[in-house]
């Protein structure tokens, strides 16, 4: 699992690995059974507070989303279904009109909006 953090996003670091993991599960890269790293090994590759980590951690257990074994691990819970082509795009343009509304708020114009989702799009 290759999980890249965005530090100065405003997304706080446990969200971000919440949704990173969700996006791996919804891309089919980890499926039902799959065990997690280890709460200090995945602190470790991404230089971070392990309490971060168990946070995010928690999250998707509390979410069913994965389930902790004690002794074991933790694992994507079986029966995650990946998410339909369909659905990923209706999530994706929520989040675009969620942008575009508030950077409108903020005063910016069209154009200026398309030229900041143009250089983050280079970006990512």
């Amino acid at each position: 699992m290759n999980l890249k953090l965005h530090r100065g996003s405003g997304i706080p670091i446990y969200l971000q690995i919440i949704r990173q993991i969700l996006n791996e599960i919804d891309a089919g890269s980890l499926t039902g059974g799959a065990r997690l790293p280890a709460v200090r090994e995945m602190a470790m590759n991404l230089a971070v507070n392990p309490n971060t980590v168990a946070k995010a951690y928690t999250e998707l257990q509390r979410a069913n989303v994965v389930i902790g074994v004690e002794g074991k691990g933790i694992f994507v819970s079986n029966g995650i279904q990946p998410l339909s082509a369909g659905k990923k795009s209706d999530i994706a343009l929520e989040g675009l009109r969620r942008a575009i509304a508030n950077a409108r708020k903020l005063g910016f114009s069209s154009d200026e909006i398309g030229k900041l989702f143009i250089h983050e799009l280079a970006r990512s």
